[in-house]
């Protein structure tokens, strides 16, 4: 019982630590990234840290809950990234079909015809179109500003050199994958990366080049 009501403070001292990471990240990504999604995330990670809470460590659980609600919400983001390249592999699908029955027909073709050139239900057309046309999905790859243009050889290449980073990243252990975030997307300082982790800044780099390491090592297969 008194672990239990220890624990239901702890959660009230911390949720506004959070919203303060969800607003942390949340910074670095597009404007329709809706940040109720990035604090939900958030307070998954710091009921997993309560789960795990030792009134003897007390004095360090603020660290580690925001190691768990950071990691929580960077999970969170790679599981829409999924679902963003999955919408678009629907997209250029969905697209190629109608363009292909355009140019046979001189008009835009009707929605059955679509179908059954693609061998699917009404219905599953429908459900084709809502995914290729989903636009509350965020790419961690690309979040960047004032890309050039590029060919369409070239931007397949590169989604698949993301796609194969991405899986690499998954691969790693989860401090090595927080590591690597806060210090390349939230720019945070060693010394802060290691009040987080509860190490010492030396110990910070050290992981961070063994996650680098092992990233060259993964893409090399």
């Amino acid at each position: 019982m008194q672990l239990a009501t220890t624990q239901n403070k702890m959660a009230r001292t911390l949720i506004p630590l959070v919203h303060q990471v969800a607003a942390q990240v949340a910074r670095r990504l597009p404007s329709h990234v809706q940040m109720d999604d990035l604090v939900s995330a958030g307070m998954l990670g710091l009921a997993g840290a309560l789960n795990r809470f030792d009134p003897e460590r007390a004095d360090t659980f603020r660290g580690y809950a925001e190691f768990r609600i950071r990691g929580e919400i960077m999970d969170e983001l790679r599981r829409r990234d999924h679902m963003s390249r999955d919408a678009r592999a629907d997209s250029r699908r969905l697209q190629n079909v109608v363009e292909e029955l355009r140019q046979l027909r001189g008009t835009e073709p009707e929605a059955n015809e679509v179908a059954d050139r693609l061998g699917i239900s009404l219905d599953e057309l429908r459900s084709l179109q809502l995914r290729a046309h989903d636009g509350a999905t965020v790419s961690l790859s690309n979040i960047t500003v004032g890309a050039p243009q590029r060919s369409p050889e070239d931007t397949a290449a590169v989604d698949q050199q993301r796609e194969r980073l991405a899986i690499a990243i998954k691969k790693l252990s989860e401090r090595r994958r927080v590591v690597l975030w806060l210090y390349y997307f939230e720019e945070l300082p060693l010394k802060e990366i290691g009040d987080i982790l509860d190490v010492t800044p030396s110990r910070v780099c050290q992981i961070r080049s063994e996650a680098v390491a092992a990233l060259k090592k993964i893409m090399k297969g």
